[in-house]
């Protein structure tokens, strides 16, 4: 009975007022997404970001093929040639006698030491085949041949006394000599133009000690392959009076050949 009175009241309501709002209903369900929407236009070009830092060497890599070779240099300079060195070793000793027919003189080897004194020249050459003649025989001895075709451009030579005499009056000269025996027969003769003369020449009181040089350059003198060759050492009285000297000492040669 209570529920049929409450129904007409509302009936009598709705037709004796305007409606009044009802209670909000419950959210229906969220619909189905839309279709995306077309891709906007470009933004602008943002401002360039700071360098970043140095990222680490990275490995080496393979070594690549070799190069062709390149074009070959010009030639050098032509080399300075040979050069021998000569030495008595010992003291070797060289005589003048009056008229210098039968003067003595020493010999050395054209490279190395050693010295044979007394050697004696006879017809302009130094004869050391006969065995009967010790002293001249021992010069073959010190022969030496010369390897190759080759040139003279230089002779150096050095004296140095080991005996005090008196050369009042007197002048002695020093030379140094190249002879060869170019058959070979060890029959020796001087080599037109190669030689040095030492200077000072030996004159007055001489010292022990004292010394005496040379050097002569710009030679062009041949020397053939083969030949023996040695160096002769003499002295010569070339001014004052003529006397028999005994000249004692070391002495030392070098010769530059091209």
């Amino acid at each position: 009975m209570r529920l049929f009175l409450d129904v007409t009241v509302l009936i009598r309501d709705w037709g004796a007022a305007p409606w009044v709002a009802g209670v909000a209903g419950v959210a229906g369900v969220a619909g189905a997404a839309g279709a995306v929407g077309g891709i906007g236009p470009a933004g602008a070009t943002g401002a360039t970001g700071a360098t970043g830092p140095v990222g680490p060497v990275g490995e080496t890599g393979a070594t690549g093929p070799t190069g062709a070779t390149g074009a070959t240099g010009p030639a050098g300079a032509s080399g300075s040639g040979t050069m021998l060195s000569s030495s008595s070793g010992q003291v070797a000793t060289v005589t003048t006698v009056l008229g210098g027919v039968n003067n003595t003189v020493a010999v050395l080897p054209i490279n190395g030491a050693g010295s044979v004194s007394g050697v004696s020249i006879t017809g302009g050459t130094i004869d050391a085949i006969d065995a009967t003649d010790a002293t001249n025989h021992a010069v073959a001895g010190l022969a030496q041949p010369i390897t190759g075709a080759r040139t003279l451009t230089g002779v150096d030579a050095y004296f140095t006394n080991t005996n005090a005499m008196s050369l009042v009056g007197s002048t002695l000269r020093l030379n140094v000599e190249l002879w060869t025996s170019s058959t070979p027969n060890n029959v020796f003769s001087p080599v037109p133009g190669a030689t040095c003369t030492l200077a000072p020449s030996l004159t007055g009181m001489v010292a022990t000690g004292s010394v005496s040089n040379c050097a002569t350059t710009g030679m062009a003198i041949p020397v053939t392959n083969q030949t023996q060759a040695i160096l002769v050492v003499r002295s010569t009285i070339v001014a004052g009076l003529d006397s028999a000297t005994t000249l004692d000492g070391y002495w030392s040669a070098g010769l530059a050949l091209s």
